[in-house]
């Protein structure tokens, strides 16, 4: 390794000492000389080193600026065996259920959480509002306005999504596995995590059985609600959605993506 050569401060490389001094004697011109030859040897010592070096740098570049994309996330390729992805709609909240099968743990270890889920329903929210059982008004004023903190809700699912949700609408939108794959790693980062890097579990859903509360990244407000998170979800997974604030913004832009399997019973 080549040391550092220090850099002379700028009254040592002036001509003439100081600005404003009197001009340097003889001696003192001198003795940059020396220093001035050590740093153009060091820069001659690292072009050597660096030459050998110089095709596989090239080689590396060309790559590089010719490399493609891989394939879109979405639609699908010709090949590919499409995978579900369920838009659950319940009024003014959205949430994404996906098969547990379908996501590998290393993607989501989380999920390990409920082993015997054959579906993994997921919803993001305000703290308070969203583990309330009855939320009032100030709750819902404190969300809209300054939320203390977020919350991922996991749900572990043991039969079919509209058996589970018989008062939602549902679409079924067909992805690659790539794009599950996506979305898993979308979800991965919606944990708040210790110190340790462990998860911090704040309790069950009080009206899902198989259910978990989990302190989540992200600020909720009035102009980042549940469905924006649905939003980006589904963007994470390659639709091209806006990020919509209402539920009925969310369900209607990725309706062009899948198939309405179930809709809310009329009162």
């Amino acid at each position: 390794m080549i040391p550092l050569v220090p850099q002379p401060s700028s009254y040592e490389s002036h001509p003439l000492g100081a600005p404003g001094s009197s001009p340097a004697p003889a001696a003192a011109l001198e003795r940059g000389a020396p220093r001035k030859t050590t740093q153009r040897r060091a820069v001659e010592t690292l072009e050597q080193r660096c030459r050998p070096y110089l095709g596989l740098i090239m080689v590396l570049l060309w790559c590089a600026g010719c490399a493609t994309p891989g394939p879109p996330l979405y639609p699908l390729a010709v090949h590919e065996e499409a995978r579900s992805l369920y838009l659950v709609r319940h009024d003014w909240h959205t949430g994404v259920v996906v098969k547990a099968s379908d996501i590998p743990l290393h993607l989501w270890p989380e999920r390990a959480d409920f082993p015997e889920a054959l579906y993994l329903a997921l919803g993001w929210g305000d703290r308070d509002f969203y583990q309330a059982v009855r939320a009032g008004v100030g709750i819902l004023v404190q969300a809209a306005l300054k939320s203390p903190a977020s919350v991922l809700l996991v749900i572990g699912i043991s039969t079919e999504v509209t058996r589970y949700f018989p008062h939602a609408d549902i679409l079924e939108i067909p992805l690659s596995t790539r794009a599950l794959h996506e979305l898993a790693t979308f979800v991965h980062a919606t944990y708040k995590r210790d110190a340790t890097g462990q998860t911090r579990r704040l309790g069950p859903g009080h009206n899902h059985r198989h259910s978990m509360f989990y302190l989540a990244e992200g600020d909720y407000s009035l102009f980042n609600t549940c469905n924006s998170w649905t939003s980006k979800a589904l963007q994470a997974a390659g639709l091209a959605v806006p990020t919509a604030l209402q539920a009925r913004g969310v369900f209607h832009a990725a309706q062009r993506y899948g198939q309405v399997i179930h809709t809310h019973p009329a009162p």
